[in-house]
């Protein structure tokens, strides 16, 4: 548990601006390849997960007190997704000194999986995700590509930008 609630402890430091979204520097999270920082969607998304899961945790664990903590946790952060990242029809990608709107096919479908939309959202996600995104087997990663600006310059060096904004994994 002393483990757990300095991970968490960490994690909510992230959020330097006491908004319940956490903020990242460039280049740090997952996507590594592309120019985005402050409050990205796919961060956040798995931010909510862990606080539902650690409520979960706790609550097997018979502490109840923490369990409750994470999961009025997870409904602040959930509150604040709405507020910042919900468009009408899909979460925006991520949010600088101003909101962009792509469409992060997978931080929004774990936006469906795990909880975070009723029907009524998780159906205008799959439907913007297959207008935009299905190109038969698999999804592409995001609508529309990324310009190659925020593409990590040694990739177009490499010759990588198709890797890097325009993938299809």
């Amino acid at each position: 548990i002393e483990k757990i609630e300095s991970a968490y402890n960490w994690t909510k430091s992230l959020d330097r601006d006491n908004d319940n979204l956490i903020e990242e520097g460039l280049l740090a999270n997952w996507m590594d390849h592309m120019l985005k920082r402050n409050k990205v969607l796919i961060s956040n998304v798995k931010y909510h997960k862990s606080m539902i899961s650690l409520s979960v945790i706790m609550k097997a664990l018979g502490n109840h007190e923490r369990s409750g903590r994470y999961a009025r946790q997870a409904k602040k952060i959930k509150e604040a997704l709405y507020e910042r990242f919900w468009n009408g029809h899909y979460f925006i990608d991520w949010i600088d000194y101003k909101r962009h709107f792509y469409f992060d096919t997978s931080a929004n479908l774990f936006a469906t999986l795990w909880g975070l939309t009723d029907k009524e959202k998780t159906d205008k996600i799959l439907n913007y995700a297959e207008e935009k995104t299905y190109k038969g087997f698999v999804p592409k990663a995001n609508w529309p590509n990324y310009p190659l600006f925020l593409v990590q310059p040694h990739l177009l060096l490499a010759g990588m930008a198709d890797y890097a904004g325009h993938r299809i994994w």
